[in-house]
């Protein structure tokens, strides 16, 4: 009987052993935050954050009304200041030597992300989003417009908590946003937009991909963009894909319009498109012109 009592006893400290160590980590998980919304609020009442009480205050107030984000942004009209705060979450290393490494690259993506916030809340909804369709390519050109309109840069302050979040803020002055002229700033928009195509075409095109880059490479031919390794690229997934009547008209409107700008590498992909495309003459001919090209630039040296 007594031995019964024993194993009683024994099991009854077990539990409060055990509720108190779920006691411990629950409020370890709420001191530093076990979701986005809770993530920002520690970071913000924490942080020697070099902004007013009055911002904090707003950007806590904000965060707390919007629970569900992960990212929020909301301005100061007084102090002529918008504020961006974005979280993502941490992945957790397999090896905890290497979590260092996982919680910077968290802390990169948090800023850039920040950053995107901030452009989007500046832009107010003023991008064509209709013209400008694939919304990373777009998101990718705003951020790249406002970091090149905002005198002085942007500041701002990251950290990652407790190796489950990277949250970080930026902020700046609405006055410090220069405006460009409108032929200028929708030319380098159409830039940076079709660029960000044409490398996650390249990208979907090497990892085999051909009808999604194709896609994607349309995308970039609607945009009207002059550039002619975005013309062979194109061409090659048309050729990959064994659709070889668009290889070759895609590839002969390429020659036709841009041959005075061709170098001579792109000369020869072109004939060779065109060569295993089916057109062996014609293949053959722009292949001389390559050649052409190439012997101009030796006589030139």
């Amino acid at each position: 009987m007594k031995m019964n009592y024993m194993n009683l006893f024994s099991k009854v400290r077990l539990s409060i052993l055990s509720l108190t160590a779920l006691l411990l980590i629950a409020c370890a998980g709420a001191a530093f935050g076990n979701s986005f919304d809770a993530a920002a609020i520690y970071f913000l009442k924490e942080s020697h954050l070099s902004i007013s009480d009055e911002a904090k205050n707003l950007l806590i107030s904000c965060v707390s009304n919007d629970r569900n984000s992960r990212g929020w942004a909301d301005e100061i009209i007084s102090e002529d200041t918008v504020y961006a705060i974005e979280v993502i979450a941490i992945p957790q290393a397999k090896i905890k030597s290497n979590q260092n490494s996982n919680n910077q690259a968290a802390v990169r993506r948090s800023l850039s992300r920040a950053t995107l916030r901030l452009a989007l809340y500046l832009d107010n909804g003023k991008l064509n989003r209709q013209s400008f369709s694939n919304e990373n390519a777009a998101n990718y050109a705003l951020l790249m417009s406002y970091r090149s309109k905002i005198k002085g840069g942007i500041q701002s302050l990251s950290r990652a908590i407790n190796d489950d979040y990277a949250v970080s803020l930026v902020w700046v002055k609405r006055g410090s946003v220069k405006e460009d002229s409108k032929i200028q700033s929708e030319f380098q928009f159409t830039e940076d937009y079709c660029k960000y195509l044409y490398k996650t075409a390249n990208d979907l095109f090497n990892a085999k991909k051909f009808d999604e880059a194709l896609k994607t490479f349309h995308q970039i031919h609607y945009m009207t963009w002059a550039n002619i390794d975005a013309y062979i690229g194109a061409s090659l997934c048309f050729l990959k894909m064994n659709q070889k009547e668009d290889a070759i008209k895609l590839t002969s409107e390429l020659v036709n319009v841009f041959s005075k700008d061709m170098k001579p590498d792109e000369m020869a992909n072109a004939g060779k498109i065109l060569f295993n495309a089916g057109q062996k003459d014609e293949g053959f001919n722009v292949l001389e012109l390559a050649y052409g090209l190439l012997k101009s630039q030796g006589d030139k040296k």
